[in-house]
């Protein structure tokens, strides 16, 4: 990998982690060089782009083979607002979501919910109250037990749960059930969950989702330094 390259994913693993988790989890640099970094991730159908600007990305984007992913993701704002105004087959907007990483050690404690794992008998309920919902990834949370639910007096009140590429999300705290603290419970539960697996909690958050972002800060959640920008592929 081009030597800017590492300096740019060490100067800020916060906002980067995404990339550096999904190359460690199989996904291939297509190319490298001082002014570009190419990820390929195959298992999920994205691409992962990483430039110092427009310029170099005309330069290399003859390489890439749009119709093999559902997502793009930039961390440069020039090359996402050319994506959604020259490619036909993404769609004419895009999405800018921030990092937050939860760099501690310790668990967060006081987590005393009724938080149980949940299993494909709930499927109709989380699906029909996840807005972003995907039946796939739903199947596969359900069937690796990374789908939570928290239960008030037996009844679910709420879910969080893991996405394929490694991030915390699908949390949700049905309407009758809000502003009781829940959301915090049930990502407190899964940073838990996760540090117990020695693994590195974090998640995506839209820039414009004002009551994620203050759910990641009073979890102290730390955000990282850059936007990423998605563009998504129009269904077909």
């Amino acid at each position: 990998m081009a030597t800017s390259c590492i300096s740019a994913l060490m100067s800020d693993p916060f906002s980067y982690y995404p990339l550096t988790d999904r190359i460690n989890d199989g996904a291939v640099i297509l190319s490298a060089d001082d002014n570009h970094l190419l990820v390929e991730d195959n298992k999920l159908r994205r691409l992962y782009v990483l430039v110092t600007g427009l310029d170099p990305f005309l330069n290399i984007q003859s390489a890439i083979r749009y119709e093999h992913y559902d997502l793009i993701i930039s961390y440069d704002r020039s090359v996402a607002e050319y994506l959604v105004k020259e490619r036909d087959d993404f769609i004419s907007e895009m999405a800018e979501v921030y990092v937050y990483v939860y760099p501690d050690k310790e668990i967060i404690k006081n987590i005393d919910a009724d938080i149980r794992c949940l299993d494909e008998k709930y499927f109709d309920q989380v699906f029909a109250n996840y807005q972003y919902a995907d039946a796939d990834e739903l199947h596969s949370g359900f069937a690796e037990h990374t789908i939570f639910g928290l239960f008030d007096k037996g009844e679910l009140a709420g879910f969080i749960g893991m996405h394929a590429d490694g991030t915390m999300g699908m949390l949700e705290v049905f309407k009758p059930y809000r502003k009781r603290g829940y959301g915090y419970q049930l990502e407190a539960f899964l940073i838990n969950y996760l540090l117990d697996q020695n693994r590195l909690p974090y998640c995506n958050v839209e820039v414009t989702n004002t009551s994620s972002i203050a759910l990641q800060q009073k979890l102290n959640m730390q955000k990282g330094g850059k936007v990423q920008y998605w563009i998504f592929k129009k269904d077909e």
